[in-house]
């Protein structure tokens, strides 16, 4: 729908370029193919590739110079097939045995057939820019002696891409001719040398699996090469599926922020040749907004991002704007996900829609928006299907309604076909969603409406704010001894009251190669008085003396490789603030105080995706259970029976795992000890609670 201006003028010399010289917005699971689509015209045949071209063109995004830094061992490996067979000694060393899917990089014989299949590629591909010899995805680099001298896994790898990138400019001499692949999990880290002037990196976002985090390694990269590019995720299929709020491309603070720090690190190396490669889906309904600012912010990263989104909200809703905006803040600043939330969203495209009836532009943009939220409100009705044909008729229902749209891309539906569908292409394959007949606006309405009447209003219970300064606690009772297993740790206050040392005891997981364990202990002004890295399923027990009695906090990170904490019956109280706690298993009983005065105590509680949890039980401090929550993602309020306030509560159950847990009305601290415990000072002050001596 272009606007149309019956008066242009242009006055005005404009030199510009690129901040970044390859821009690129691409999906994962590619494009659909068809044969016709509803609405096609003999003269104006559509496809979804040449629809995101032109797109693609009329924002500027484009590229100097083609990107070619992917995984290709395997690519390697199949075109060597019989040597391969014939040599398994060139795989790497693994576990003892010999096996795909990283090679062999100190027998040089392998190095020669990588170096030989790079030459091969660019003289089989004449207008290559560049040609990639990035490892396979994931793990499995050689344990071998042989592989351990030439360094890190980092300096193995692009040690390899600099033999590879001398002979490439020996081959092509003067012809900048380049050599890619990525900086990516277990390669991640820099090397210790410095890469040839013709190797390319591109730095991954996501999957950063060495020693050092992101925040070190965009610092070191600069040092290290001349020709730095980075690869993020805007939004991939399996992570998000095309539900609200969607990826990272839904956040347009994150990207406005990420793509001024690439610019910043491209600037500290002065890249000859920045690029941003962001991994995407055809969601236009989820992220088109994002994708809008996006092809600014790579252009010219210093451009005013509000100024873009009010200029979009003006443009694309007339009257409607205001609304609009308020749908799109709830996107960027990603509240607790509730039923009331979805209902905001609803409630706000419904405003925009009243506001704009007399606009018919307005209306066809609104239509499109009220159908990506009826295909997330059946999918998220589908997860609470428990009938298998009520479950199997939605399913249905979404696929018929995404494939009637899929010219819209307000979902990714090639994703959808070939993942979720499982289309594969056979002739006879049952396809009882494919029906070629466009959407209406009636039935979208119709829709729309039965789910702004199923979610209910967004009311947020009044937060109560509490000294952040803690005291112990002494409720009576003996302490008792507790085991908490988490995926990417967490950090608890320990009480020392008389100076007595600190008790710490851990067990370091090995996931994700276990590389990146740190733990600190820190004072409550946050002076790190001791800290470490301990490798991968390293058991660690030690008495930290403390210099003086007091509070101390214990933080530990594993990210993503789990942790295994033990606590003995010291005072330990874990603060839930705003985070997620990703338990790998039962929490067991914990104890929170619910200060006088109180008649019903708010909450919001989500499980943590992918991880242990489910229904857990709240009971008050005379041991009966008071309610069964079973909400996954919602606020929860429990009334305080007379007398039992100013007491100590008990969370638990068997699939108890915490997850995202908030109290708007009562001290965020969960304790594993009912008779002692940390709180804030203004609380134990105002309850005239016993402190402990």
């Amino acid at each position: 729908m272009i606007p149309k201006s019956l008066d242009l003028k242009f006055e005005r010399d404009i030199t510009d370029r690129p901040t970044f010289l390859t821009r690129d917005i691409w999906y994962g699971w590619w494009f659909f193919e068809d044969s016709g689509h509803p609405g096609s015209t003999p003269s104006r045949k559509r496809d979804a590739q040449s629809d995101h071209l032109d797109w693609k063109k009329r924002n500027f995004l484009g590229a100097s110079f083609t990107l070619n830094a992917g995984h290709v061992y395997e690519a390697i490996a199949n075109a060597n097939a019989a040597v391969m067979q014939e040599h398994p000694e060139y795989w790497a060393l693994v576990g003892g045995k010999r096996q795909g899917q990283q090679f062999e990089l100190s027998n040089p014989a392998v190095r020669k057939m990588i170096v030989d299949w790079a030459l091969d590629y660019l003289a089989k591909n004449p207008d290559a820019d560049m040609v990639s010899v990035d490892p396979a995805d994931g793990g499995g680099y050689s344990e071998s002696e042989e592989s351990k001298k030439l360094g890190s896994v980092s300096d193995q790898v692009f040690g390899m891409a600099n033999e590879v990138a001398r002979a490439v400019e020996k081959a092509y001499p003067g012809q900048n001719k380049m050599v890619g692949l990525m900086a990516y999990y277990n390669h991640s880290d820099p090397p210790d040398f410095v890469l040839e002037p013709n190797v390319y990196v591109q730095l991954s976002t996501s999957f950063i699996g060495g020693k050092k985090t992101f925040d070190e390694i965009i610092e070191e990269w600069p040092l290290k090469t001349k020709n730095l590019g980075f690869y993020d995720y805007y939004s991939v299929w399996r992570w998000d599926a095309d539900r609200w709020p969607g990826g990272r491309g839904g956040n347009t603070d994150y990207l406005a922020t990420m793509i001024r720090r690439f610019h910043a690190a491209n600037a500290k190396g002065k890249s000859f040749a920045p690029s941003i490669s962001a991994e995407s889906s055809n969601n236009w309904g989820l992220h088109g907004r994002s994708y809008y600012l996006t092809s600014k912010l790579m252009w010219n990263p210093d451009v005013d991002a509000t100024a873009v989104l009010e200029d979009f909200y003006r443009k694309a809703f007339g009257a409607g704007a205001s609304e609009m905006k308020k749908f799109y803040a709830l996107q960027d600043a990603a509240p607790p996900m509730s039923p009331g939330l979805l209902g905001a969203l609803y409630r706000h495209v419904h405003a925009a829609s009243e506001a704009t009836l007399n606009d018919a532009l307005v209306q066809k943009r609104l239509d499109d928006i009220k159908n990506y939220l009826v295909f997330d409100y059946w999918s998220r009705k589908q997860d609470r299907e428990t009938d298998q044909a009520a479950r199997k008729a939605t399913t249905e229902k979404i696929w018929e309604l995404t494939y009637r749209s899929r010219y819209q891309y307000l979902n990714h539906w090639n994703a959808i076909r070939i993942d979720w569908i499982n289309d594969t292409g056979a002739p006879n394959f049952p396809r009882p969603w494919k029906v070629d007949k466009p959407v209406s606006h009636d039935e979208i309405e119709t829709w729309f409406q039965e789910a702004l009447k199923y979610y209910p209003e967004l009311k947020i219970p009044d937060e109560k704010k509490f000294s952040e300064e803690l005291v112990a606690v002494d409720f009576g009772g003996k302490g008792e001894a507790n085991s908490q297993n988490y995926q990417e740790g967490a950090t608890y206050a320990i009480w020392s009251g008389k100076g007595e040392p600190i008790s710490i005891k851990f067990d370091a997981g090995s996931a994700y190669g276990g590389l990146r364990h740190e733990w600190k202990i820190t004072d409550v002004k946050g002076k790190v008085l001791k800290e470490g890295k301990p490798k991968a399923d390293e058991k660690v027990e030690f008495d930290f003396k403390v210099p003086a009695p007091g509070i101390y906090y214990f933080t530990y990170n594993d990210r993503g490789a789990y942790v295994q904490i033990y606590w003995k019956d010291q005072l330990v109280s874990l603060p839930l603030k705003n985070r997620t706690f990703r338990a790998m298993q039962a929490v067991g009983s914990m104890y929170f105080y619910v200060p006088k005065g109180t008649k019903e105590i708010n909450y919001y509680y989500k499980r943590a995706d992918w991880q242990f949890g489910g229904p857990h039980q709240i009971s008050d401090a005379s041991g009966k259970v008071i309610q069964e929550v079973s909400v996954d993602g919602d606020y929860v309020s429990i009334a305080v029976p007379a007398g039992q306030d100013g007491k100590v509560w008990k969370i638990g159950g068997p699939q108890f795992g915490l997850g995202s847990f908030r109290f708007f009305n009562v001290p965020n601290y969960f304790s594993p000890n009912a008779g002692k415990m940390l709180l804030p000072k203004d609380v134990a002050a105002k309850d005239k609670l016993k402190s402990l001596k």
